[in-house]
């Protein structure tokens, strides 16, 4: 595959903007706010019009996780399992890991555990 470089810039909107050339050429920049990707990009005075095929952007993927600690104000404690596969041995390994999320009205307790 060529090579793909991306650049991060921002608006005047403050929104993230990513610019990203493909194989030397120069698509412009998308916004990951917008609902047309080829709808910006046509307006923008840009001398070519890029395809919606070459500019598909992906959300993230949402993670689920359960609430270890919520004895902090407006704050608990998020634990997220995730499964992998180990590159040379192929066994699946459980990797997990915390977070802390942001609870204004303190309504998030604590899960029990069901084993």
């Amino acid at each position: 595959m060529a090579a793909m470089a991306s650049a991060w810039a921002t608006s005047s909107t403050r929104m993230p903007v990513l610019q990203t050339s493909f194989r030397g050429e120069k698509l412009g920049a998308s916004s990951f706010a917008g609902p047309s990707l080829l709808a910006e990009t046509q307006g923008s005075g840009l001398p070519f019009k890029v395809s919606p095929q070459k500019l598909q952007v992906q959300a993230m993927k949402r993670i689920k996780g359960k609430v270890v600690c919520s004895s902090n104000d407006k704050t608990v404690s998020v634990e997220v399992v995730r499964l992998y596969t180990h590159p040379k041995y192929k066994k699946r390994i459980r990797a997990s890991k915390r977070y802390h999320a942001h609870d204004e009205e303190n309504r998030c307790q604590t899960v029990e555990p069901s084993w």
